[in-house]
């Protein structure tokens, strides 16, 4: 069907000019056709985007044959008769002729006034295209950095339950230290106190002066001080040594919770945040 309508025009072939003629006489066009436009001027890149676009809508199909033909039609022409093209293209796009010619005459009566050449409805829709995209990139990062901003505020409502949790245990291992600490004073009080009976005991017993004897009780009571200062003094030693741990343990401590926090830092620097 393409062949009947490639490289023949109405002054060509004499077939087609008489009839051509009539409905040129009898077919009503738009006034729009009375305007000759300077299709030199054209940018037929953006053109042929429309014309596929917009006959693939027509018929609900694509057409290639077609759409190369209306290219035919057009391209590499400086003036085109709107009124014969809409003829020639009667037989394939049937009722919607006249709409797809009076649109496409529009666009090239824009485009040839344009210095780009391209029509402005294209440019239009080509900017809203556009703007919708920049609307939906931004509406992805407005979320994007909104989630940063909670996994932000999450990671700090971490760290101060960690640190609550820290303070929490100094708190507690204080008081275990004090609690012994207060323990062991009791103790050695409590031995002094038993010491200091058995003296006042051992001096109420001066009528029994023989010197073996009081040498004897000089003796024990001289070893019990000797033991009581050596129970003394490893008790003071092992309370220094439990105080040394724990202080070493706490250093420990502090050393990885200061590693940790400055690990988590670099990793929200290296992501943005």
């Amino acid at each position: 069907m393409a062949t009947g309508f490639r490289g023949v025009s109405a002054g060509q072939d004499v077939r087609f000019s008489d009839k051509e003629r009539k409905l040129l006489k009898t077919m009503k066009f738009p006034a729009e056709f009375e305007v000759k436009h300077d299709l030199k001027r054209v940018n037929w890149e953006a053109m042929k985007g429309w014309i596929a676009k917009r006959v693939t809508e027509l018929l609900g199909i694509e057409d290639e044959v077609l759409i190369a033909y209306i290219f035919e039609q057009l391209e590499g022409k400086q003036a085109v008769d709107p009124r014969m093209l809409q003829i020639n293209l009667t037989g394939f796009l049937e009722k919607n002729t006249s709409l797809f010619v009076k649109e496409l005459w529009s666009l090239l009566a824009s485009a040839s006034t344009n210095p780009s050449g391209i029509p402005q409805p294209i440019l239009d829709a080509k900017a809203e295209e556009l703007r919708k995209k920049k609307e939906v990139q931004d509406r992805i990062n407005e979320k994007l950095a909104q989630d940063r901003l909670q996994r932000a505020e999450q990671e700090r409502e971490a760290r101060e339950r960690e640190e609550q949790a820290r303070t929490a245990r100094r708190a507690q291992r204080e008081q275990e230290d004090a609690e012994a600490r207060r323990a062991a004073r009791q103790r050695n009080d409590a031995r002094m106190r038993g010491a200091e009976r058995e003296r006042e005991a051992s001096s109420r017993h001066q009528g029994r002066g023989m010197g073996e004897s009081r040498g004897r009780d000089w003796d024990l009571g001289r070893d019990r001080d000797r033991d009581r200062d050596r129970d003394r003094d490893r008790d003071r030693d092992r309370d220094r040594a439990r105080d040394r741990d724990r202080n070493r343990d706490r250093a420990r401590q502090g050393d990885k919770d200061r590693d940790r926090d400055r690990q988590r830092d670099r990793d929200r620097a290296g992501m943005g945040l």
